[in-house]
């Protein structure tokens, strides 16, 4: 009776060591084949399942920039997923969405000619079952792509209407010669797809006030009629009427937030970057306005003349009644919760286009 019962739990031992053995191979070769499904999917590849990444590196030019990434993001297949968009990104679908591309930099300074700030703004809903898990700039050089910036992502990172964060690429080279691109990858159930959007030469290019897609049609046209040919961040000359150094220094902004609580709600007050002058030829500061990261409007002001009773005005959150009037369309209005800073702008107007410009400062909020 012994023996047969030892033979018993015997056997059973047997065959429960084999099962688990059994259990754990049907797993792996399970997720080898759920593996191969997703990067070999045709649009492009997968990023693997997500776990969070700390910050994100990034190399480009001669130096490269380096920043955090835009939250958590894909954990055990991030070189997958760099190889398959990287190396097959020819085979990438074309943008479907809109992405608004702001380029600060490319100084006439020796010593940061190569090197520039871009803002990027991809509008797409951050949702469970499809969400940018990945977003790169890079150059293009022929067959070759070379990464300049990369951040990842995963559903909860999102802005208040459910949209992709703003993307800061920081000290990029972009003086080479070939193409730029911001290619991303969509995360979906059963695969991740892949899409490519290159820059135009107004992308790049930091006059953008040229540039329909910002500040509204009106705003738009009264800067670009007045001459004004780019915009003053410190000390970058933007105009062939401004040559020497100390003429820079007086298109300075200055301003400060008067009243502030993490809302939408804002008042910002902005002097003027130099006083009006009456006399002919007359000067004044006629345009006030804030935006964004990529030049969507969070508040415009408009002065008509000049005046001797003003040195400053105060700015506030851009009404449904003034973006009428002002032709802004809905998608060129920004919420002022969503952004990491914003761009306060002052244009100099006069009637000489000798002494006219555009000047910006930039204020973080976080």
């Amino acid at each position: 009776m012994y023996e047969r019962l030892f033979a018993y739990f015997s056997y059973r031992h047997l065959v429960r060591r084999h099962f688990l053995k059994l259990s754990v191979a049907l797993t792996g070769l399970v997720a080898f084949f759920r593996s191969s499904y997703i990067l070999g999917a045709v649009d492009s590849g997968s990023s693997g399942t997500s776990g969070s990444s700390g910050t994100s590196g990034s190399s480009g030019g001669d130096a490269g920039s380096s920043g955090t990434s835009g939250g958590t993001g894909a954990g055990t297949n991030q070189s997958c997923t760099s190889a398959k968009l990287l190396t097959q990104w020819q085979d990438l679908l074309q943008a479907d969405v809109p992405i608004l591309i702001w380029t600060d930099g490319l100084h006439n300074s020796n010593q940061t000619a190569k090197r520039a700030n871009v803002a990027v703004l991809i509008q797409c809903e951050q949702a469970v079952q499809a969400f940018i898990n990945i977003v790169y700039l890079v150059v293009q050089n022929g067959t070759d792509v070379t990464s300049l910036g990369f951040r990842y992502f995963d559903a909860s990172d999102r802005m208040s209407n459910k949209g992709l964060p703003y993307i800061i690429f920081n000290n990029v080279n972009l003086t080479g010669s070939g193409a730029y691109s911001i290619i991303y990858s969509v995360r979906m159930p059963q695969r991740d797809v892949g899409y490519i959007y290159t820059l135009t030469d107004a992308d790049i290019n930091r006059t953008r006030v040229n540039n329909p897609l910002v500040f509204g049609a009106t705003i738009n046209q009264d800067i670009y009629d007045a001459q004004n040919k780019g915009i003053i961040s410190t000390l970058i000359e933007y105009s062939d009427s401004i040559t020497k150094v100390e003429d820079l220094y007086q298109f300075q902004v200055r301003c400060r937030f008067l009243q502030y609580d993490g809302s939408d709600s804002f008042s910002l007050q902005v002097d003027f970057i130099k006083p009006d002058v009456l006399q002919s030829p007359t000067y004044y500061n006629r345009y006030f306005f804030v935006t964004d990261p990529v030049g969507r409007i969070l508040a415009v002001q408009k002065r008509d003349g000049p005046s001797n009773k003003e040195s400053k005005i105060v700015l506030e959150a851009l009404k449904e009644s003034e973006r009428v009037i002002w032709r802004i369309t809905p998608d060129q209005v920004a919420r002022l919760s969503d952004c990491p800073y914003v761009m306060v702008f002052v244009e100099y107007y006069g009637s000489s286009t000798a002494g006219r410009g555009l000047g910006r400062t930039i204020v973080y909020l976080r």
